[in-house]
C-alpha cells in the first residue's frame, strides 16, 4: 500500500481510491491507543465534563476559580487524583 506522500500527484489523479484507502486505514484516535491507568475517563464522559463546563463558563469566557473542580465531582462522581 503506497501512501499519497509516496506517489507523484500523476498517480494520485489518476486513481486516488488506494491512497484514500491507504490515509484511512492509518488512522487511529491517539485516545483509543492511551493507557486506561488510574484516573482514565472513558471518551462519553470527558465528552459530558468538557460540554458541561462550556455552558458553565459561558463558552469558556466566564470562567472562575474552582469550576473545573466542581464540574468533575458533579460530572463524574468522581475526586480528581492527586
Amino acid at each position: 500500500m503506497k501512501y499519497p506522500f509516496e506517489a507523484t500527484l500523476e498517480e494520485i489523479q489518476n486513481d486516488p481510491e488506494p491512497f484514500i484507502d491507504a490515509v484511512f486505514a492509518s488512522l487511529e484516535s491517539d485516545f483509543l491507543i492511551l493507557p486506561k491507568g488510574r484516573g482514565f475517563i472513558e471518551y462519553a464522559t470527558f465528552e459530558n465534563g468538557y460540554e458541561l463546563l462550556k455552558r458553565v463558563t459561558r463558552n469558556f469566557t466566564a470562567f472562575r476559580p474552582g469550576v473545573r473542580i466542581d464540574l468533575i465531582s458533579l460530572n463524574t462522581g468522581a475526586h480528581p487524583c492527586p
